[in-house]
């Protein structure tokens, strides 16, 4: 049973509907591909849903936000900043990097920008957030 409004799944829905009419072939399009995040991110303020544009041919973690895997299969968001150090940033701050963790990251793509749907009271647009 899903815990999601009525209103949510109408949203959710169109997120859905315009991502599969956007989505890009990964191998045509590969630095611009439009994906629809299957998971929330408390801090790259990611929810499901919403619409991703990412760089698959960006490997190299420099600034910004990164969908990533672990060496232990974990996948999901990293939001990278230098200060001067590479640091990676979560609901509790910014954090150094240990070179250990650092090499079991894989970087999948960067995230250049996140579009969610307004609700209808606010127009029901697509709207940048990132």
């Amino acid at each position: 049973m899903s815990n999601l409004t009525t209103q949510e799944i109408k949203l959710n829905n169109f997120n859905l509907s315009l991502g599969a009419a956007l989505f890009s072939d990964p191998q045509r399009e590969r630095n611009n591909a439009i994906v629809v995040a299957n998971t929330s991110d408390i801090t790259a303020n990611i929810k499901p849903g919403d619409l991703l544009r990412v760089d698959f041919t960006s490997t190299d973690l420099t600034e910004g936000l990164y969908i990533i895997t672990l060496d232990d299969g974990w996948i999901g968001y990293g939001f990278f900043q230098r200060m001067p150090d590479l640091r990676m940033r979560d609901e509790t701050g910014s954090h150094p990097i240990s070179l250990k963790t650092l090499s079991s990251i894989k970087v999948v793509g960067k995230v250049k920008d996140i579009y969610r749907t307004e609700p209808e009271a606010f127009g029901g647009r697509l709207v940048s957030i990132y």
